[in-house]
């Protein structure tokens, strides 16, 4: 991979080095996303239907910190995130927060999501209000 930052690098290294190779609290996060998936609503049945390995591999990496964030990791989608962020989410949050070498990505995760949120609600707001004009001038 490229350069990097200058200083504590170790930190990011072990966490992600950012050349495909996860580092070792990213393995133990995927190996508690594999077995999680169990008790999410049909992984009972068929685990591999919540998401598959790949999928698992992709949250460890991508930390989501919202519904939105989730949607967007291999395997998982609107409907899934929808589903499964109730029980994903907080495995994250508590895998993070009590792994160091996690913590900084965590936060980051967590600061982009109150973004996008923030910017979703506007959206949906002025989305509603246009609706609401259109209907007052019919």
């Amino acid at each position: 991979g490229g350069g990097g930052g200058g200083g504590g690098g170790d930190i990011g290294a072990y966490a992600y080095d950012g050349g495909g190779q996860p580092g070792k609290a990213e393995a133990e996060l995927t190996k508690k996303l594999m077995a999680v998936r169990r008790e999410l609503p049909g992984g009972d049945k068929k685990v591999s239907a919540c998401y598959p390995e790949k999928g698992a591999r992709d949250i460890a990496k991508k930390l989501p910190a919202s519904e939105l964030q989730l949607s967007r990791c291999d395997g998982i989608g609107e409907q899934k995130a929808r589903k499964f962020h109730a029980t994903i989410l907080p495995l994250i949050r508590a895998f993070c927060e009590a792994h160091d070498e996690m913590r900084i990505r965590w936060a980051e995760r967590v600061e982009q999501a109150r973004v996008e949120d923030a910017a979703a609600a506007a959206r949906a707001e002025a989305e509603a209000k246009a609706k609401a004009d259109v209907v007052a001038a019919a």
